[in-house]
């Protein structure tokens, strides 16, 4: 995250002659976001990383706002500031409780694991727009989102599929071997279906956009 910019302007409006952003650092961008969504604005930054690949991409311009709830919802992309000081934008794909504290638990979409829980205190705002080559991508529309959120499953499967793979290969013997190669087949399919629904991903966001 580099660049920032505040501003008013509807979420899917245009941004051709936007105000030109200011450098900032992640953490100065988590601040700037909370006293500026916490006033009902909206804050546009430059997102840097590839854990949201593809509806987030590396250089995309992306707006956050206030939740449009108390409590974010499955599905939506969040900009959180962890408790280790960490900021990230991952979309919530488990809503639990521990003791009397309301947890989340995000991920990025091009990730193969979860985040560590967040609670509500950590959740800055929504990402509701990324916009790239002049075009705006709602983040919010449901079909995006769980399509998405299928695909955060389906990395979790790989990443479980390939840890069991690895724990039969330790052991010796037939059985074992044949475990090995079950898991191996079920990797290879849900890469290949992932792949799909990223593909399915990229063309229907853009062509929405």
């Amino acid at each position: 995250m580099s660049e920032a910019s505040s501003d008013s302007s509807p979420a899917g409006s245009k941004t051709q002659g936007a105000t030109p952003g200011i450098i900032c650092s992640a953490e100065e961008i988590a601040s700037l976001a909370r006293d500026i969504v916490g006033r009902g604005g909206t804050l546009r930054f430059q997102a840097r990383g590839s854990s949201m690949f593809p509806l987030i991409q590396n250089n995309d311009l992306v707006r956050v706002k206030a939740l449009a709830a108390d409590y974010p919802r499955l599905g939506e992309i969040v900009l959180i500031q962890d408790a280790g000081g960490v900021v990230k934008a991952h979309r919530v794909i488990r809503r639990g409780r521990r003791q009397a504290n309301r947890l989340l638990t995000t991920m990025g979409d091009n990730s193969l694991a979860p985040d560590d829980p967040v609670c509500r205190e950590e959740i800055i705002g929504q990402i509701v727009t990324a916009e790239r080559g002049g075009k705006i991508i709602d983040l919010t529309r449901n079909d995006l989102s769980w399509l998405a959120w299928s695909l955060d499953w389906l990395g979790i499967a790989l990443a479980a599929a390939g840890r069991e793979k690895a724990v039969a290969n330790r052991k010796q013997g037939a059985f074992a071997a044949v475990v090995s190669f079950i898991y191996w087949i079920a990797a290879i399919k849900i890469r290949i279906v992932r792949r799909l629904v990223r593909s399915y991903l990229i063309r229907k966001s853009l062509r929405n956009a």
